[in-house]
C-alpha cells in the first residue's frame, strides 16, 4: 500500500490521494470517469514511488483504455509532464530565458538576435498550441524530436514543441527575414507543413545536414565502386537514405582477360548494406534501397534476396531492392514473349540503349535476340520468357512487401531532365539523374563532363486536410522557401555534392493526410468523386509550387543548371504525363497553365524538381495525419515504442468512421487511378503502397494473374514506381513499429 511518496527534490512527504483528484474536472470535462483512472492509477503505485511515478501511471490507466477520449486526458498528463521536465514548472519560461538557457548549455546555436528581434519572437510563439497536439504527437515529440540531456543515464528533454518549432524557423530562416521565419512558425505550429526528420532534428542543433534522399551510381571498376560505395556511407552519416545502383558484370563474367571469373553483385551489396549498418543517425539507424536491372542475369537471385526461405548464402535481408524494368520488357510480358538476360559485359550497348537511348532499345534488343536465336551469340545468361520474369518479381514482392520497381521509360517520359535517371531513391519517390564516379579524386572537385552525378532531395510534405484549396499558394510557397535556404546552408561532404545540390537545386514538396481530407469531403478512393478532388487538389499543388520557384527565381535566381533541362522551354508536367490517366476522371484544369508557362520562360525556376510523394511516416504521428496520400488500414493503430503499445486514431475517426474508406476494401486499380492522378501533376515519384486482402481471397492467396493485370495497368495509367506491398492476414487491428517502414527516409 502507497503512504509515502518521494518528490522531484529528493524530500519525502505523505502520500495525498486528493492530488490525484485535482484532475477529476478536466477528466469529467471530456466524459471520462475519473474514479475509474484513480483506482487504475493507485493499483500500478508502491509505497515509497517519485511523484514522477505517479504521473506516468495516471498516464498509463488512461492510454490503457485506447479511446479517444481517454487520450485527450492522457495528452494533458503528459504536456503537464514535459513542462515540469524542460521548466521544473507547469508555466512556460518566457522566449528570453529559453533561449538564452538553450544557448548556453548548446543545445541551440545562436541566432545573434537583436532585443527588438526577441520581442518579435517572444510574441509570435503560441505554447498555447501545445494544448492542441494529441497524446500521440506529443509522445512522438519526445520519442524522435526532442533534444535531451542525460540525468543520471537517463534522457530527459530540454525544449517543449513550441520551443522546437520555434528554433527549426529561427534556424532555416536565419540568412532570411525574421517575418518569414515568423510566418513559416505559424505554419508548421498549426501543423499545415510536414518536415522531414532530417531537418526535424538537426535544425537549431548548429548541425546542417539536412538532405533526405540520396542517390548513387557505382560503375564496373574497383575506383568506381569504392567511390560510390564510399559515398553511401558519408550520406548516412549525414542522415540521408541511400539509394544506389552498382552497374558491374554479373557472376561468371570473366575479369581481367580470363585470370578469374566476377563474384556478381552479391558481395558488393553485403559490403553495402555493412557500411550503412555501421552508422546511426541518431534518431534513426541508416538504410538503403539497391537497384539492380531486368536484364541482368543473375536476376532470379537478386529478387529473392530478401526471403527468408532464401539460403543464407543467398540472402540479404537487411537492404531493401528496387527492379529498373522498361515498356519493352512490359509489352513481352503482356504477350508472352522472350527476354534476354545478359550481362553488360556481353551487351554494353543494349544497356545503354536501355537507360540513354530507349528510343532505340527494341531494335538493339532484338538484333541480340536474333543472334541468339541464329546460334551466333555466346554470352553469360540465357533466354527466358518474361512473363515468368514478371511472375517470380510479383511472388517475391507479395511474400516479402518489399521488392520495388522503377520503370525507366514512364520516369524519364514523365521529367524535367533531358539527363537519364536511372535508379530511384530508398523510398522509391525520388527521380534523379545520376552517374557514376571514376575514382575518390572526382569528389573533391566540381562536377566535370563525363565524370560522375548523384540526387540530392531535400524534403517536405503539405497537409492537403489542413490547408484550404485557397491556403494552398501560401503554403506551398513557404514550404519551397524554406528548402531553398536549406539547400544554400547544407554542409555539403564534397565539393561535388556541394556542386551538385546548388546547381540542380532539386527539392520534393509532398502531400499528407489525403485520407482524412477525403473523409471530411465525404468522398472515396474508389469513387470518380474522389478522383475528381485529387485531381483539382494535385493540380493547385504542383501549381503553386511552380509560382512559388517563379517567384523566388526573380528574386534569387534560377538553378544554374537549367539549360540541361527541360524548363527551358518551359516544359512542365502538364505536357509529359501519359494520358490515358484522364479516361478515369471528369475533373477539368482550373489554373492557368498558359500563364505560368510563359512567366517560366521569362524567369525560369528556382528548382530542377518541385514534388515527390513521400510516405509521411513518423511525421505523421508527430503532425496527426493519415500517412502520405494512402488510405487508412484500420482506424485505430496500435504504435509500438520500447514501453509498449499506443493507440492511434486516424483524425476525427469517431465522427468521420463511416467516411473514411480503408484501403483492405479498395480494388488496387481504383487505387493505382489515384496514384495515375497524383502522377500527373507530381514530377519525381510516388512511395506508392499496395495493399493485399489476402484474408479475403480464395485460398488466401493473391491471384497471379490479378496480381500481373494490376501492375500492367499501373504502367498504362503512367505509375513510375511500386513501394511496399501490404498484406492482410488478419481481420484485427493493425500492430505497427513507427521503426518499420521507411526506416530512414521517413519524414
Amino acid at each position: 500500500m502507497i503512504r509515502n511518496v518521494i518528490k522531484r527534490d529528493g524530500t519525502q512527504e505523505q502520500f495525498d490521494p486528493e492530488k490525484l483528484n485535482k484532475w477529476a474536472e478536466y477528466a469529467t470535462a471530456h466524459s471520462v470517469r475519473w474514479s475509474e483512472i484513480a483506482m487504475a492509477t493507485v493499483a500500478q503505485l508502491y509505497d515509497g514511488c517519485t511523484t514522477d511515478d505517479i504521473h506516468q501511471a495516471m498516464i498509463n490507466a488512461c492510454t490503457n483504455k485506447k479511446t479517444e477520449k481517454h487520450l485527450k486526458v492522457a495528452a494533458r498528463l503528459l504536456r503537464g509532464k514535459i513542462y515540469k521536465d524542460v521548466y521544473g514548472k507547469s508555466t512556460p519560461d518566457t522566449f528570453r530565458e529559453s533561449y538564452s538557457r538553450l544557448v548556453k548549455d548548446g543545445y541551440w546555436e545562436d541566432f545573434g538576435l537583436t532585443e527588438d528581434q526577441l520581442d518579435i519572437v517572444s510574441s509570435n510563439i503560441d505554447h498555447r498550441a501545445d494544448k492542441g497536439y494529441e497524446y500521440t504527437s506529443l509522445l512522438q515529440f519526445i520519442d524522435k524530436y526532442a533534444l535531451k540531456r542525460f540525468v543520471d543515464g537517463k534522457p530527459v528533454i530540454v525544449e517543449t514543441p513550441q520551443l522546437m518549432l520555434m528554433g527549426i524557423s529561427l534556424a532555416l530562416f536565419k540568412h532570411d527575414t525574421l517575418d518569414h521565419a515568423m510566418n513559416f512558425y505559424h505554419l508548421i505550429k498549426d501543423r499545415k507543413i510536414n518536415i522531414a526528420t532530417p531537418i526535424m532534428a538537426a535544425a537549431r542543433t548548429g548541425s546542417n545536414e539536412f538532405a533526405s534522399c540520396f542517390l548513387a551510381s557505382a560503375g564496373d571498376t574497383l575506383e568506381s565502386i569504392s567511390a560510390g560505395t564510399s559515398l553511401c556511407y558519408t550520406m548516412t552519416a549525414n542522415r540521408a537514405g541511400v539509394g544506389m545502383e552498382y552497374a558491374i558484370r554479373s557472376a561468371g563474367d570473366e575479369v581481367g582477360k580470363g585470370k578469374c571469373l566476377h563474384a556478381g553483385k552479391l558481395p558488393y551489396y553485403k559490403m553495402l548494406v555493412e557500411t550503412i549498418k555501421a552508422t546511426s543517425q541518431g534518431s534513426r539507424g541508416g538504410a538503403g534501397t539497391v537497384s539492380f536491372n531486368i536484364l541482368d542475369p543473375e536476376i532470379d537471385d537478386l529478387l529473392r534476396l530478401k526471403n527468408p526461405v532464401t539460403p543464407t548464402s543467398k540472402r540479404i535481408e537487411l537492404l531493401d531492392y528496387g527492379v529498373v524494368l522498361n515498356n519493352e520488357f512490359l509489352r513481352r510480358v503482356a504477350k508472352n514473349e522472350d527476354w534476354l538476360l545478359i550481362s553488360i559485359r556481353d551487351a554494353p550497348d543494349l544497356y545503354d540503349a536501355f537507360y540513354n537511348k530507349r528510343e532505340t532499345f527494341s531494335e538493339v534488343f532484338s538484333k541480340y535476340l536474333g543472334k541468339y536465336t541464329s546460334g551466333g551469340l555466346k554470352f553469360n545468361g540465357s533466354v527466358v520468357k518474361a512473363r515468368e520474369v514478371m511472375k517470380t518479381l510479383l511472388i517475391q514482392r507479395a511474400e516479402t512487401g518489399r521488392i520495388y520497381t522503377f520503370n525507366v521509360d514512364n520516369v524519364n517520359d514523365h521529367s524535367g531532365f533531358e539527363e537519364t535517371v536511372r535508379v530511384s531513391n530508398l523510398c522509391h519517390e525520388v527521380c534523379l539523374p545520376t552517374r557514376p564516379f571514376k575514382d575518390h579524386l572526382s569528389l573533391h572537385k566540381p562536377v566535370q563532363d563525363g565524370d560522375g552525378l548523384v540526387g540530392l532531395c531535400f524534403l517536405l510534405a503539405t497537409d492537403v486536410a489542413r490547408s484550404s484549396y485557397e491556403d494552398l499558394g501560401h503554403v506551398n510557397y513557404y514550404a519551397c522557401r524554406a528548402l531553398d535556404n536549406i539547400l544554400t546552408m547544407t554542409d555539403y561532404p564534397f565539393e561535388v555534392l556541394r556542386d551538385i545540390g546548388h546547381s540542380y537545386r532539386s527539392i520534393g514538396v509532398g502531400i499528407t493526410n489525403l485520407a482524412y481530407l477525403m473523409a471530411k469531403n465525404g468522398v472515396s478512393y474508389s469513387s470518380e468523386s474522389g478522383r475528381n478532388l485529387v485531381h483539382k487538389v494535385m493540380e493547385k499543388h504542383q501549381y503553386s509550387l511552380y509560382e512559388a520557384s517563379v517567384s523566388l527565381a526573380k528574386e534569387r535566381g534560377s538553378f544554374h543548371w537549367i539549360g540541361k533541362t527541360k524548363f527551358k522551354d518551359a516544359t512542365l508536367v502538364i505536357d509529359t504525363y501519359k494520358r490515358e490517366i484522364d479516361n478515369y476522371h471528369s475533373q477539368p484544369l482550373l489554373c492557368n497553365w498558359p500563364s505560368i508557362k510563359e512567366k517560366v520562360l521569362i524567369h525560369g525556376v528556382r528548382f530542377a524538381t518541385h514534388s515527390s510523394l513521400m510516405p509521411c511516416e513518423s511525421s505523421s504521428v508527430f503532425g496527426y495525419s493519415t500517412n502520405g496520400p494512402y488510405p487508412i488500414r484500420v482506424g485505430r493503430v496500435m504504435k509500438s515504442r520500447p514501453e509498449g503499445l499506443v493507440p492511434f486514431f486516424a483524425p476525427e475517426f469517431d465522427t468521420l468512421k463511416d467516411q473514411y474508406e480503408l484501403a483492405w476494401d479498395i480494388e488496387t486499380q481504383d487505387l493505382y487511378k489515384i496514384y495515375g492522378i497524383i502522377q500527373k501533376f507530381t514530377d519525381q515519384s510516388i512511395s506508392a503502397d499496395t495493399y493485399l486482402p489476402i484474408s479475403s481471397m480464395e485460398g488466401g492467396k493473391a491471384p497471379l494473374g490479378k496480381l500481373m493485370k494490376d501492375f500492367l495497368f499501373s504502367q498504362k495509367i503512367g505509375m513510375k514506381t511500386h513501394y511496399y506491398m501490404h498484406s492482410q492476414t488478419e481481420n484485427k487491428d493493425a500492430v505497427e513499429d513507427t521503426e518499420e517502414d521507411c526506416a530512414s527516409c521517413k519524414l
